[in-house]
């Protein structure tokens, strides 16, 4: 089912520790980008895919798949992953958005519906899942009016982080016990920064030999 929310990706990074252009990263025949869009174009009535600006050779390529997807570049390159949020917020038509990294290829799509059912039922600005002793910042879910107002802020302020934002919005905080029910591996918490992150022995059918969670 379809929910009325948009879905944010935030694909803008400079992916200098992977040595490379890592979301276009293969897994099991799919590139890491297309394995974060496409767990939200099955929930979201519409994507916005967030890049650096110039990024033509990704706006060309998602520019041939579902009118539903969109790519918008952000104004100044490489400001960090708040920067890139707001500039997806201001293109969402939808008052929830379920926000994910472009270099997150394990989502899970219970937990991401679990993220936005939670947000939707609460009167925070924000959902995220609980891990441990702390909160992680992706995948979230957001009210998008009241988070882009906090994103502005926050940047107006010299703070560039998703937990900057965090920390000045209500928060609504998933359980670990609930969304590892859908995720036992934790493997929607996966987020590839350098080769060796990328999902060991999927491509055999085999299990991963790794625990994602980080």
């Amino acid at each position: 089912m379809t929910a009325d929310a948009s879905g944010i990706v935030l694909a803008g990074g400079r992916s200098v520790r992977f040595g490379g252009d890592k979301l276009s990263a293969v897994i099991d025949g799919r590139a890491l980008l297309d394995r974060a869009v496409d767990p939200l174009a099955e929930i979201c009535r519409e994507v916005i895919v967030v890049v650096a600006p110039g990024d033509r050779s990704r706006m060309k390529r998602w520019s041939t798949r579902l009118a539903s997807i969109r790519v918008v570049q952000e104004t100044e390159a490489y400001r960090g992953p708040l920067a890139g949020l707001a500039t997806g917020l201001e293109a969402t038509a939808f008052s929830l958005v379920l926000v994910v990294g472009g270099d997150m290829p394990m989502l899970v799509r219970g937990v991401l519906e679990l993220l936005l059912g939670s947000l939707a039922t609460s009167d925070a600005t924000a959902a995220v899942l609980g891990s441990g002793d702390r909160v992680e910042p992706l995948p979230m879910a957001l009210r998008r009016n009241a988070a882009l107002t906090a994103a502005r802020l926050t940047l107006g302020h010299g703070d560039r982080s998703l937990l900057a934002l965090l920390d000045g919005v209500r928060v609504a905080t998933v359980p670990e016990h609930a969304w590892r029910a859908l995720d036992p591996d934790g493997a929607t918490l996966l987020d590839v920064d350098v080769p060796a992150d990328l999902p060991a022995g999927r491509s055999a059918g085999r299990p991963a030999q790794r625990e994602f969670r980080r």
